[in-house]
């Protein structure tokens, strides 16, 4: 059985993160195999950082249903966007919570992995520790049913959009907390997911990496010349700075994903439905 140590968190962390720890801690520890939860990031307003140690030969399987348990455990309306300049697995998640999304940052670290804080920023504080002694039973669901299942998917252009969607979030709140480069880092990641949802969604299959040769080879589809001028206009949007400019931002996305992948528009007008809903309370 897990035990919740969170007083010195609430010592430290404003209210609302108390809360949502309390909240997160123990629907994540369900599992034998969660040995422990760390949390970081506890001083900075815009995000909750938590790292799971997990037993070593079950990483790959906790990885590959990382976006089933948060989304079913804690709600989020998107999967989270898998950041791939950090070793190991970490991901961004949009959480509903008090009338505001909040981005939760899980990391993945093994049994003698040392925890870090949010971005190396704060002390990572235990706020959760398993029982040392439990047995390693079965793994529950939704564990058991991808246990034997490694590697995660190819990225599809749903999880593309839902990597912009989730970028888009965190430039907007690097930029509104005055952190320019980092705010341009995050659209710098915005514009390479678009070049994967865009070879993804119109000319799959043919040769190329990133933007190189991507202007001809839209230019060859009749569809990939609609989306030519609404890219462009994307690009040329620097990082939303405000409320008004993330939303303005959201809906060029989307008019861009109807047109280059409208099966995709359709599949996730729930979740976009509610991030707008929730871009009304910035």
């Amino acid at each position: 059985m897990s035990r919740l140590l969170l007083d010195d968190v609430a010592r430290a962390a404003r209210p609302a993160k108390v809360t949502l720890l309390s909240r997160a801690a123990p629907r994540l520890s369900h599992s034998p195999y969660v040995r422990r939860i760390y949390a970081g990031a506890l001083s900075d307003g815009a995000e909750l950082a938590l790292s799971m140690q997990v037993d070593d030969d079950r990483l790959g399987a906790f990885s590959a249903v990382l976006d089933e348990l948060i989304t079913t455990e804690l709600g989020a309306i998107l999967p989270g966007w898998r950041d791939p300049t950090v070793e190991g697995v970490e991901a961004i998640y949009l959480l509903p919570w008090q009338g505001h999304l909040r981005r939760l940052r899980i990391r993945l670290i093994g049994d003698g992995d040392v925890p870090a804080g949010g971005a190396g920023r704060d002390t990572a504080h235990l706020i959760c520790a398993g029982d040392p002694a439990a047995p390693a039973g079965q793994p529950e669901a939704p564990v058991a049913a991808v246990m034997n299942n490694e590697l995660p998917p190819e990225q599809s252009p749903a999880s593309s959009v839902g990597a912009v969607l989730v970028l888009l979030h965190q430039a907007y709140g690097s930029a509104h907390h005055g952190l320019v480069l980092n705010a341009h880092r995050d659209m710098a990641r915005v514009r390479s997911t678009l070049a994967t949802l865009l070879r993804t969604s119109i000319v799959a299959g043919q040769p190329g990496i990133g933007w190189a040769g991507l202007d001809e080879a839209l230019a060859s589809t009749p569809i990939g010349r609609r989306c030519l001028p609404l890219v462009q206009e994307l690009l040329a949007a620097g990082p939303p700075e405000t409320p008004v400019g993330l939303a303005v931002t959201v809906e060029r996305l989307m008019h861009l994903v109807e047109v280059a992948a409208p099966s995709t528009a359709a599949e996730l007008a729930g979740p976009v439905d509610s991030y707008r809903q929730y871009l009304q309370a910035l």
